[in-house]
């Protein structure tokens, strides 16, 4: 369901449909609802996809140490994890586009 997409107003692609692993009698459960949830399932969803990113994020940065320590200690691979200017480019793409 993470795949389907819709066109909002502005004509931007979005989720249609959101996840959110929500605590339920002690366990945590996978929630899914559309793209009109209330806003705190929209808050839970974020800060769980957030996580997923940042989990990438060290992995990608322990993978990089690694091979860096063995194969280039001099001259370390560096990966720059401040998104900003990406997603800001990628936004005025958006408005050209």
């Amino acid at each position: 369901m993470g795949l389907d997409h819709v066109r909002d107003n502005q004509g931007r692609s979005v989720r249609k449909y959101y996840s959110a692993r929500i605590r339920e009698n002690g366990q945590l459960v996978m929630k899914w609802d559309d793209l009109n949830a209330p806003r705190n399932f929209m808050e839970v969803s974020s800060a769980n996809r957030r996580n997923q990113i940042l989990g990438e994020c060290r992995q990608l940065k322990t993978d990089m140490d690694s091979y860096s320590e063995r194969k280039c200690p001099d001259a370390p691979i560096q990966v720059d994890f401040n998104f900003n200017i990406d997603l800001e480019e990628l936004e005025q793409l958006d408005d050209v586009g």
